[in-house]
């Protein structure tokens, strides 16, 4: 059974706004605090180049990756750069989320700044997190660590016009804060579409980051699915039943990228490295990423659909739809192959956790 033409147009445009939909974060806070070695330590990979020494830039710095837009945005409050010419040159109201960064004392145009972020919070749902950076940094012979931290917290609650806020405890060199400060951006009230972005880019560093790396797969590989059952364009050879292989491959490809196996180059060395297991996967992994490996699967999976003959509903864009064996064919793949590439990573990460281990 297909799709009624309006139902089409629904699931082209979901999918649409999924694969086009932006997160823009922003840096923002004091020079020479390390924002850009928090923003590189947060994702796992070299976004912003460090440079030891103050912080001079004068422009907004950008990076982006696949709609997630990261801006480095210069210091505020000051001769180059008063609030309100700051407010005016870069419209950080444009932004969906703010990494506020801060290494030293707060002063009162901090303040003035955290009035705005509230507002924009309020009315937008536009997340902004407070983080201390350089903990290692924070001693004072005289008082414990905890101490010194709660009257961090207590400056900042005062100089910023907060009453509960919390403040983040982060260090670039240790790694201690990063993984608190990760989860509760995935677990903010950001659209879920734009948490999506931030998901697929950060490298797993933990099994918890796998986890939600395979529950983002889930999500998506149900809008490809109906998507490409929707659109049948490609017949599957030696089954009734069409779809968009376009799609199928987009899926796919975006199921790499999620566990940070998009890069060939570096296939035949987890195989080198990883023996069997690693290449099993990586069979199978290969075999998704060409249209004539993609036929072979959706082929088996769509006779085996035929014999059953069984239209199924699902509940999608607020009312039951009929979903017949393409959408079931894609949809089962796509989990398929998402474990396979769970699985890869997880062999990935273990063994570089377990290096790690040894180096402590």
């Amino acid at each position: 059974m297909g799709f009624e033409e309006s139902i089409k147009e629904k699931l082209q445009k979901k999918l649409e706004e999924y694969v086009n939909a932006q997160l823009k974060i922003a840096l923002i806070g004091q020079p020479g605090a390390g924002k850009s070695s928090l923003i590189n330590k947060l994702l796992g990979k070299e976004i912003f180049v460090h440079s030891p020494g103050t912080d001079t830039t004068q422009v907004a710095e950008e990076a982006e990756f696949d709609n997630l837009i990261i801006t480095d945005l210069p210091g505020y409050g000051t001769s180059m750069f008063p609030l309100e010419e700051w407010l005016e040159k870069f419209h950080p109201e444009e932004y969906d989320l703010y990494l506020f960064v801060f290494s030293g004392k707060l002063h009162a145009v901090d303040g003035q700044l955290f009035q705005l972020l509230k507002q924009w919070q309020t009315e937008r749902k536009h997340p902004y997190f407070i983080v201390r950076n350089k903990l290692d940094d924070i001693w004072d012979e005289d008082k414990e660590l905890d101490e010194l931290l709660s009257e961090i917290t207590a400056d900042v609650h005062e100089k910023l016009g907060l009453s509960d806020s919390k403040v983040y405890f982060t260090s670039c060199v240790t790694g201690e804060g990063i993984e608190e400060l990760k989860r509760d951006i995935i677990v903010s009230n950001l659209e879920d579409v734009k948490k999506a972005k931030f998901v697929q880019e950060f490298t797993a560093s933990t099994m918890e980051d796998l986890a939600q790396k395979k529950q983002n797969c889930e999500s998506f590989i149900k809008l490809y699915a109906a998507a490409a059952g929707a659109n049948a364009l490609n017949p599957i050879p030696g089954v009734d039943v069409g779809l968009d292989m376009k799609v199928v491959l987009a899926m796919t490809e975006r199921i790499r990228k999620t566990y940070g196996l998009d890069d060939p180059m570096k296939w035949d060395q987890y195989i080198e490295q990883w023996g069997a297991v690693a290449k099993e996967c990586l069979d199978k992994i290969i075999n998704y990423a060409s249209e004539k490996g993609l036929l072979i699967v959706l082929e088996q999976l769509g006779k085996r659909y035929a014999l059953e003959k069984a239209t199924k509903y699902i509940p999608w864009l607020g009312q039951t739809i009929a979903c017949g064996a393409a959408y079931f064919m894609v949809y089962e793949l796509g989990k398929s192959y998402a474990d396979n590439c769970h699985q890869l990573a997880q062999l990935i990460l273990e063994k570089k956790l377990a290096e790690e281990s040894k180096q402590v």
